[in-house]
């Protein structure tokens, strides 16, 4: 009985683990960069956790991602997201956004 509790509990833990979106970027590759600095609205309300994610994409290519930071109350309190973007390219490309809520384990 006991082998059978620590088998489901791992189990369970790996599987939290891979929900988590593999967004990684290498600025390396990369020769301008920009930067966006943000909060985030679902539904009309704002959201936002340090284990949330916001990232940007061009052309389904991933060029930024970054975590929530809890902002100060003289800043509004909340979370901010300080994204990074990168690019080969000085101007012309469309970036659209996807936000992970950890909690709800959910890509918007």
């Amino acid at each position: 009985m006991k082998i059978w509790t620590k088998i489901s509990i791992m189990l369970l833990f790996v599987s939290g683990v891979h929900a988590t979106p593999d967004w990684s970027v290498n600025p390396a590759d990369f020769q301008y960069n920009g930067s966006v600095t943000s909060k985030v609205k679902i539904d009309g309300e704002f959201v936002g956790s340090t284990d949330d994610l916001l990232a940007a994409f061009v052309d389904g290519e991933l060029r930024g991602v970054i975590n929530g930071l809890e902002q100060p109350p003289f800043l509004g309190g909340g979370f901010a997201f300080y994204l990074m973007i990168f690019s080969n390219s000085p101007s012309g490309e469309n970036i659209f956004f996807k936000y992970y809520d950890a909690s709800l384990d959910t890509i918007y």
